[in-house]
């Protein structure tokens, strides 16, 4: 674990999203004090509102990672995956471990990266299964025209219960929370944060903040999901995820994506917009949000049995993408360490990243 020897150095992290958070619980793990800076703390960060379904990279929303890239997310969501599945009362911290059905209008072979991906799962996921007829054992529109399927196991975050318990716990082990917002280039300030907090290292956890501090280059991808309300004992179909993967064969906006959120909850998705920024949209007016909701209940008639969550019935963020993909690394010129830009990725690789940060802080004051 190489864990810092001497007294305990001191880490400022900026953001307390799930990456800032699970960054200080790492550093904590390698004897670090942390302090975590946000300009939004719980439950108002982009972070509660996130889809938080585990994914085998490149996720099926649709980019696709550069090769280099690639073998870095794979690796990352490797690491986070065994993290949720070996958290000790996982349920109670909101991590639910459930099957995810994953749905092709074409065979998987006839397509290479949907292809690699599906020899990944197996590799490395557990409760694989490769069976084309699991549209029809949960329910599918034949209208689909689902002919190619596979299950694995897939960790489904409850983000409100799994963060507030991130939190509560890096508050227990010593962490301060400050509430602040941060401006001009993060290069320039480094040194008069580490002297205000007293800290060796700094660890840029900010997400979209980042446009701002370090990177104009990063851009925002707004994402909405619909959230449905459960009643009594979810059936079958309902304690699992059901995905159609995009057709690589058209342009159309065409993946849907259904997942029970907790004990209470399903969400349906995801709408995918590149350019606005407001978050926000009312499902009664708000067309695309409407064509994603019906295009979820046409491949799922059930859910009609299940209405709008009349409290939260749409949920709406923006994701933190970058041209070239996520940056986990040690600043060159002083010690800063960055990780941000997982776009849609947040939960799925959040301990891969995090193990990686506090790592290069290690290296950052050694």
């Amino acid at each position: 674990m190489n864990e810092i020897k001497g007294s305990a150095p001191h880490a400022v992290i900026i953001g307390a999203g799930v990456s800032g958070l699970t960054t200080a619980y790492c550093l904590q793990e390698r004897g670090f004090e942390c302090t975590l800076l946000a300009s939004e703390v719980l439950p108002n960060t982009v972070s509660s509102i996130a889809g938080a379904l585990w994914e085998w990279p490149p996720a099926l929303g649709g980019y696709r990672d550069n090769a280099l890239s690639l073998t870095r997310t794979k690796r990352w969501a490797l690491t986070s995956l065994y993290r949720y599945l070996t958290l000790p009362d996982a349920r109670c911290k909101g991590v639910f471990s459930r099957p995810m059905n994953v749905y092709f209008r074409c065979p998987i072979h006839e397509h290479q990266p949907n292809a690699e991906k599906m020899r990944d799962i197996q590799r490395h996921v557990p409760g694989f299964v490769h069976d084309p007829t699991l549209a029809k054992q949960y329910g599918v529109s034949t209208s689909s025209e689902i002919v190619d399927a596979y299950q694995h196991l897939a960790p489904m975050i409850d983000t409100d219960v799994y963060l507030h318990w991130l939190l509560t716990t890096v508050l227990s082990r010593g962490a301060r929370l400050r509430k602040t917002w941060l401006t001009g280039s993060l290069v320039d300030e480094e040194e008069k944060l580490r002297e205000v907090y007293q800290a060796q290292v700094i660890v840029n956890c900010t997400g979209l903040g980042a446009q701002a501090l370090e990177e104009p280059q990063l851009y925002p991808i707004r994402s909405a999901m619909v959230r449905l309300r459960c009643r009594g004992k979810p059936q079958r179909w309902l304690q699992m995820g059901h995905c159609l993967a995009h057709d690589h064969k058209t342009r159309e906006k065409d993946s849907v994506f259904v997942y029970p959120r907790g004990h209470r909850h399903v969400v349906l998705g995801t709408l995918i917009e590149k350019g606005p920024t407001d978050t926000s949209l009312r499902f009664d007016d708000y067309p695309p949000l409407q064509a994603m909701y019906e295009r979820c209940v046409a491949f799922l008639p059930a859910l009609t049995k299940l209405p709008i969550d009349p409290v939260a019935p749409v949920q709406v963020g923006l994701r933190a993408f970058r041209p070239c993909n996520v940056r986990v690394e040690r600043d060159a010129t002083c010690p800063v360490v960055h990780n941000y830009g997982h776009g849609g990725m947040g939960f799925s690789l959040s301990w891969g990243c995090a193990e990686d940060a506090a790592a290069f802080a290690c290296e950052a004051i050694a």
